[in-house]
């Protein structure tokens, strides 16, 4: 239960990582019973992807044609699979990644061309009733248009949102829901000025078209920085959240839209952003120590 209180635990060894490694990667498990299972997790050298081992020379990897550049987060299942979306040819490509359960040989499971370069993306998994299906929601566009692009198994569905532009750093929001619909949501410019922002939320129905619902522009302070919209965790309702650090440093929310505060701690960009059941963390640093500090 979500009491209002979330600390950092422990800290535990998951495997060997290349020593030229210049980002890690944890997956997300559609996984609701009793207990947890082991977590999957990797690295990427350049074009280089490998996962978690006891060490780098039983390390399951795979190189590629060239860098990637890494949909968050990988998607995992419990009985081991790791899956990760990667964006390259200047975001045009989008190829899923997949790494067998029991140490086998990671290869690229499917490719497939985008109509427009990605700027943005977040990748989901559905729930095991569903089949545990592989999703992610792409921003594309500029300044002064924005759009969303869904991919789901071998399709690919696109939309636009009027009178939004593309914000810089800002990550989309994605899950499926029981019922087969899939929900998205996104931190945008209003009309291209960078003081103000808009939420876009793009529902994707197993068939027919999206429906999209653009809120009303709220006027900030100062440029964003970084941005990202996430859905509760909880299994009783998906909350949808937002927050968005501004060039001052000062953090607003869908907590406080209209209140910019300062934070404990040092955000972790790009934004990692919590909601739970009643309650919304944000993860900072804190003496070097991660920190799930609570907003309001």
């Amino acid at each position: 239960p979500d009491l209002g209180e979330m600390a950092l635990a422990s800290l535990a060894r998951l495997g060997a990582a290349d020593p030229r490694s210049d980002a890690v990667f944890g997956a997300w498990i559609n996984y609701t019973g009793m207990g947890t299972p082991p977590p999957g997790a990797g690295w990427q050298a350049g074009a280089v992807l490998g996962t978690r081992a006891a060490t780098l020379d039983n390390t399951p990897k795979i190189t590629l044609p060239e860098t990637p550049r890494l949909v968050r987060p990988a998607l995992g299942t419990v009985a081991g699979e790791l899956d990760l979306f990667a964006l390259s040819n200047r975001g045009t490509k989008l190829e899923l990644i997949r790494f067998p359960a029991n140490n086998g040989t990671p290869a690229v499971a499917s490719t497939e061309s985008l109509p427009a370069p990605a700027v943005a993306g977040r990748a989901a998994i559905g729930p095991e009733g569903n089949g545990s299906k592989r999703f992610v929601v792409l921003v594309t566009g500029g300044k002064d248009a924005a759009g969303l692009t869904l991919a789901a198994t071998g399709a690919l569905r696109s939309v636009p949102l009027t009178n939004a532009g593309v914000l810089e750093n800002s990550e989309p929001a994605i899950y499926e829901a029981s019922d087969g619909a899939v929900h998205t949501a996104v931190v945008l410019t209003s009309s291209g000025e960078g003081h103000r922002i808009v939420v876009a939320d793009v529902t994707w129905p197993p068939s027919g078209n999206p429906t999209v619902e653009i809120g009303k522009p709220i006027l900030l302070p100062s440029p964003v920085r970084y941005a990202a919209a996430a859905y509760s965790v909880a299994l009783g309702g998906r909350r949808r959240e937002w927050a968005a650090l501004l060039e001052d440093g000062r953090l607003v929310s869908s907590k406080s839209p209209a209140t910019p505060r300062s934070l404990t701690g040092s955000p972790v960009v790009p934004l990692q952003l919590f909601p739970m059941s009643a309650q919304t963390y944000l993860l900072t640093l804190n003496e070097g120590l991660p920190r799930f500090e609570l907003l309001h």
